[in-house]
C-alpha cells in the first residue's frame, strides 16, 4: 500500500512539472525561433568573450533568457 501511495505521489508531481513547463513554454516569446537564433549568436563567439557579442545579439538574448 505504501508503494502505491508513493507511485501516485510521483505521478501527481510529474503532472505539476509538466504543467510548469507548459506555462514557461507558452510565456516565452517565439521559443523555437529565439532558441535557434541564440545558438547562432553563441556559435559566432566560440571564445565567449563578452566584448565580441553584438549589441543586437545581446538585445535579443536578454529578454529571451529573462522570459525563461
Amino acid at each position: 500500500m505504501g508503494v502505491m501511495i508513493h507511485v501516485i505521489g510521483d505521478a501527481i508531481n510529474n503532472l505539476g512539472v509538466m504543467a510548469a513547463g507548459l506555462v514557461i513554454w507558452l510565456a516565452a516569446p517565439h521559443t523555437g525561433e529565439s532558441g535557434r537564433r541564440i545558438v547562432g549568436i553563441l556559435e559566432h563567439n566560440p571564445t565567449e568573450n563578452p566584448s565580441d557579442y553584438s549589441n543586437q545579439g545581446i538585445d535579443h538574448m536578454y529578454p529571451t533568457a529573462r522570459a525563461i
